[in-house]
């Protein structure tokens, strides 16, 4: 009974390995010719059979790489690097720096020179080890002269932005100085206005003051003379007396007498 059930494992064992080989050779032809999503999904699914198999890992993970799913071929180069075979290891590690390379020219944020510069290190890494790895070299030298042009890149941008934002700062200070002279201005202006309402109220008050000063003197009655015609009319009486007066005090000195004397 034992012995019987030993055999049926190792049968299931045998199959199920034997299908992960199918599915694995079937995802590679697909990948060759370049149908690179369903040669992922058959990977994966031979993947799910046999788990251990790494290799399955890294065949995933450059399937995931031509589709452009980056983050999710990361992780399987990650888990092919646990393999003993020291090629294995150095084919992962090379894989994960083209991945991380590939992200940082794709991405559109802050993260893709960090990626980049990621991947430089990896390949250096590579090249200690191996220092005649051409792949890794050539490799290494385009990712350092992206980094570069990323560097230049962003100080544009920056310097871009920052004549940006002073040119919004001096028009919102020449607005706030244009604001501040219309400002001015309505006030010089109320001000005017208000003097010259000011100057008005008094005329009027004065006139009014007139007005009413002339409405207390009391009024001539027909036929009688106005207190201004009396004045005056006192005024040319006393001319003629003092010229009056004149004329005696002269003929007094001459010993003459006044035909008349009044």
């Amino acid at each position: 009974m034992t012995m019987r059930i030993i055999i049926i494992i190792i049968a299931t064992f045998s199959f199920a390995h034997s299908s992960a080989w199918m599915k694995n050779r079937s995802a590679t032809s697909k990948y060759k010719k370049g149908k690179y999503v369903e040669a992922e999904k058959e990977y994966h699914a031979a993947e799910v059979e046999a788990p251990e198999k790494k290799e399955l890992a890294f065949n995933r993970g450059c399937a995931l790489y031509k589709a452009g799913k980056f983050e999710e071929a990361l992780k399987e180069f990650e888990k092919a690097k646990s393999l003993n075979s020291p090629e294995m290891k150095k084919k992962s590690s090379f894989n994960t720096a083209n991945t991380l390379f590939k992200k940082g020219l794709n991405s559109q944020d802050e993260s893709a020179r960090t990626s980049v510069e990621e991947a430089a290190k990896i390949y250096k890494e590579i090249l200690k080890r191996e220092p005649g790895d051409i792949p890794s070299r050539r490799n290494l030298e385009k990712a350092l002269h992206v980094i570069e042009q990323m560097k230049k890149q962003e100080e544009q941008q920056k310097k871009n932005q920052d004549q940006k934002q002073d040119k919004n700062d001096k028009q919102n200070q020449d607005q706030k100085q244009d604001q501040n002279k219309n400002q001015n201005k309505d006030q010089d202006k109320n001000k005017n206005n208000d003097n010259k309402e000011q100057k008005g109220d008094q005329k009027g008050d004065k006139d009014k003051q007139e007005k009413d000063e002339n409405k207390q003197q009391p009024q001539p009655k027909p036929g009688e003379m106005s207190k201004e015609e009396a004045t005056k009319l006192l005024d040319a009486l006393k001319e003629n007396e003092q010229e009056k007066q004149k004329k005696l005090m002269l003929l007094r000195s001459k010993g003459k007498k006044l035909e008349k004397d009044w």
